[in-house]
């Protein structure tokens, strides 16, 4: 049996034997590839299947979750998470008002002490919120809700 459809069937028997549940969040590519010692596009591979049968369904960058997307997510709060959640708290409470300018990757993963990617996916998410908008070569701003 290829090794894709191995990880695609022992993931289908976690589900059925409930130890994934509805909304629960399947391991990264990097913890599958570890867990069963094949390369990334073998794991994606497998992802692939139970995407296309509909065993899981993908949310880009947080990860794969069992069942359709219509189901409650189900996981612990990622770095990046954090790192939104603070800086949405500062747009809601106004101490980053709407037309200012976010301090840069660099300096936000230095005050929070993260990777640089780890601040990209947290503006990704305020972006996907509409809080926040990109300018190229200018930075990201704080949308003003009031136009």
């Amino acid at each position: 049996m290829p090794p894709y459809l191995r990880i695609v069937n022992l993931i289908r028997t976690d589900i059925s034997e409930g130890r994934l549940a509805p909304g629960d969040l399947l391991p990264s590519e990097s913890e599958l590839m570890r867990r069963h010692s094949v390369c990334r596009g073998t794991v994606r591979r497998a992802i692939a299947v139970l995407c296309r049968d509909g065993a899981i369904h993908t949310i880009h960058p947080e990860g794969s979750y069992v069942g359709s997307r219509s189901v409650p997510r189900r996981r612990l709060p990622r770095k990046y998470d954090l790192v939104a959640a603070d800086l949405r708290q500062q747009i809601d409470s106004g101490r980053l008002p709407p037309g200012d300018r976010l301090p840069t990757e660099a300096e936000l993963a230095k005050h929070y002490r993260v990777s640089q990617s780890t601040v990209q996916a947290a503006v990704a998410l305020l972006r996907a919120d509409h809080l926040v908008f990109t300018v190229l070569g200018r930075g990201v701003f704080v949308v003003d809700c009031r136009h």
